[in-house]
């Protein structure tokens, strides 16, 4: 029951963020599946899969600000042992709409803030900034490609700070 709940609550602002979002104006959802191949900071024992939720507001057709969820699984391969961390954060990114062509798509610029939620042995704090391509589509909903740089300070020293690239798909709701 519950689940059911949650996506009937998922359904209802996809359906609002899509009627506001033919003037500009409105809720905003957006989706996001992540990979990080390997820290550029001299730890090329990290990798990441993220999934990505965003919810907030579009202010007009170029700044919106929104809540975002991230789930997170870490792997570090440090040899002989692989070890997987599973982890969520929270935060908040900015997006600003650098242009739009109807032929070619939009791009937005877009820098998060984002902390670790809970208290376990992988926690950090991560600050972001990458670029979005939505796909030219004549519907409120658009596919999304992202590509952007993370960092991702540790919160205690079980693991050090990772700086990386992040690659992703998904689907913008506006």
């Amino acid at each position: 029951m519950r689940k059911l709940g949650i996506l009937t609550l998922l359904l209802t602002l996809v359906y609002i963020a899509n009627v506001q979002g033919q003037t500009g104006k409105g809720l905003a959802f957006d989706f996001e599946a992540r990979v990080t191949p390997t820290s550029l900071n001299g730890h090329p024992e990290y990798s990441s899969d993220n999934m990505l939720v965003a919810f907030g507001y579009n202010f007009n057709s170029r700044l919106s600000l929104k809540a975002c969820l991230d789930i997170i699984t870490g792997l570090f391969d440090v040899s002989p042992v692989k070890t997987y961390e599973f982890n969520s954060s929270l935060g908040a990114n900015l997006a600003y709409n650098i242009f739009n062509i109807s032929s070619f798509g939009t791009f937005d610029a877009i820098v998060a803030v984002r902390n670790s939620l809970g208290n376990r042995s992988w926690s950090f704090i991560c600050y972001e900034a990458g670029i979005r391509w939505g796909l030219p589509v004549s519907l409120p909903t658009k596919m999304t490609m992202n590509i952007g740089i993370q960092f991702m300070q540790s919160h205690n020293g079980n693991y050090p700070d990772y700086l990386s690239i992040y690659a992703g798909v998904g689907f913008k709701f506006n």
